[in-house]
């Protein structure tokens, strides 16, 4: 057997920079670790983390916690007495809004929720894969659903939202137009059950996209067409979902595109999971989601314009 280039010689005075982290996303007052990925004898590290804070460290391998919210560039100088080498990631770390924020999940290499709740995570029919890039071109930091696999955020009185108002934002990039569920909760006892949820491509026409509050009483639905609520034209799209009071609307890419209101306060949730790409039903589960969905929030408030298009801009 032969195996070309199967051993590989360094001078003993090269050095190349690289970086990564054990978790690239956190909420305000969070903490990021750091990983040095850098090839060669280094024996000298100076990071740089610069954005809404700035932060400094000499250790090989930091934890930095950052209280700011949004984007931050990091930067890694490695050394040894003969030679440098810098690596830069322009808006490698994120940090949302902390304030009434129940859950988070940045599919960062996987589908830890890192909220202040560390949701336990748990996948159905696999396929869950991290190979892609992010909306900014960063690969591994966004999930892929290949149309037959979901994620499960086991139930938490966080994601029970009762009365209450909430907004659930996340990202999504598919050219798929069948019915697909981007996100559910609750709803395994099917319709009338206490539930929300988004779902696209429930028709071609003046159901290109529909947000559901729904309890014992009926269901208020947001119904967007093609011409306000495509989605599935292969590109990057956000997406948030807000409930005040008796007012359920729609954003995308930071405009709202649709609202409407309830006749009675519809109590959302049982004591059931969180879904993320499937929808759950009494006796199976069904419209796989297929494309990127990221960066999915979750708070326990209504957020403003405002607030939504800050996370827009993020």
């Amino acid at each position: 057997m032969t195996k070309t280039n199967f051993v590989r010689i360094l001078d003993a005075a090269a050095i190349s920079a690289d970086f990564g982290a054990v978790q690239g996303a956190t909420y305000a007052g969070g903490s990021i670790s750091l990983k040095d990925l850098s090839v060669g004898n280094v024996t000298g590290w100076e990071w740089s983390i610069t954005g809404p804070e700035t932060h400094a460290s000499t250790e090989r391998n930091p934890t930095v916690k950052l209280n700011t919210v949004g984007r931050y560039k990091v930067t890694l100088k490695v050394l040894n007495p003969f030679n440098s080498s810098v690596k830069v990631k322009d808006g490698y770390l994120l940090v949302v809004p902390a304030a009434e924020l129940a859950a988070f999940f940045p599919f960062n290499g996987g589908i830890t929720d890192v909220g202040p709740n560390a949701i336990a995570t748990s996948t159905v029919g696999g396929g869950i894969t991290f190979g892609e890039a992010d909306r900014l071109g960063f690969t591994g930091n966004t999930s892929s659903f290949n149309g037959a696999s979901g994620l499960i955020a086991a139930n938490n009185a966080a994601m029970n939202f009762g009365a209450g108002n909430y907004t659930v934002a996340c990202w999504v990039k598919t050219a798929v137009a069948s019915r697909m569920m981007i996100w559910q909760e609750s709803g395994k006892n099917g319709t009338n059950d206490n539930q929300t949820w988004i779902r696209i491509g429930d028709n071609a026409t003046d159901r290109v996209t529909r947000f559901d509050v729904e309890d014992g009483t009926g269901s208020a639905f947001v119904n967007l067409g093609s011409a306000t609520g495509k989605l599935s034209d292969g590109g990057w799209h956000h997406v948030v979902c807000v409930r005040e009071g008796l007012v359920t609307s729609v954003y995308i890419d930071g405009t709202k595109r649709g609202s409407t209101t309830a006749t009675g306060l519809k109590v959302v949730s049982n004591d059931q999971d969180f879904k993320i790409g499937f929808q759950e039903g009494a006796t199976s589960n069904s419209n796989f989601f297929s494309g990127n969905i990221d960066d999915v929030l979750v708070y326990r408030k209504a957020l403003t314009e405002a607030e939504i298009l800050a996370l827009f801009n993020l």
